[in-house]
């Protein structure tokens, strides 16, 4: 179960792939190994899995225009315009340091509040640097990482853990702040009966 429906998408999305680097050439063959390709989608859909999330969560407190304001007090864009990082900022200096964000201090990075974001959501400083590289176009930089840091399932596994632990880090942040409950409650059937049911024929 997730918290939407967006991000219980994502993480299986991300869960497929990896099952295909656990069992290559089962699931699909090609006449080229496929695991590279695999890798890259699983550890890509993580960072796209906690960024829905996170977004989720903070409408859900009823705090999305104070999200937005923060950063572009003058006009008002899309929430996709703001990042994963931003968004993770922005939430931390309120409810873990309860401090009233700051934009320039968020806007900037710094190695500071890195330090803290990393030691409060262990894996998140590897996993978003991935998603920036191929949200930003750099699609060499992300290829070439997939081929040199990840060729050991295990250490992709190792960030589908983390990053399924810094979602849940979120909600029990967000919890002990927000005066209602925010809980997992969307399967991965829920998406579909959502998006339109799959069959067998569906190609």
């Amino acid at each position: 179960m997730e918290v939407s429906h967006e991000a219980m998408f994502l993480l299986t999305t991300s869960y497929q792939a990896y099952k295909r680097i656990e069992n290559p050439g089962l699931y699909i063959k090609f006449d080229r190994d496929t695991v590279p390709c695999d890798e890259l989608v699983t550890i890509v859909f993580l960072g796209f899995y906690i960024e829905a999330s996170l977004t989720n969560i903070i409408e859900r407190m009823g705090r999305l225009n104070e999200l937005v304001n923060c950063f572009y007090p003058k006009k008002k864009p899309k929430i996709f315009n703001i990042g994963l990082r931003r968004k993770i900022s922005w939430f931390y200096t309120k409810y873990v340091e309860n401090e009233e964000p700051d934009r320039d201090k968020l806007n900037d990075p710094n190695k500071k509040l890195d330090e803290k974001l990393e030691a409060r959501f262990p894996g998140f400083t590897q996993i978003n640097e991935f998603r920036n590289d191929i949200a930003h176009g750099e699609l060499s930089e992300a290829i070439r990482r997939t081929l040199t840091d990840y060729r050991d399932p295990n250490i992709v596994d190792d960030l589908r853990t983390k990053s399924k632990n810094i979602v849940d880090t979120l909600l029990e942040i967000a919890n002990k702040s927000a005066c209602s409950l925010i809980t997992k409650n969307y399967s991965y059937e829920d998406v579909l009966n959502k998006y339109g049911s799959y069959t067998k024929n569906t190609i």
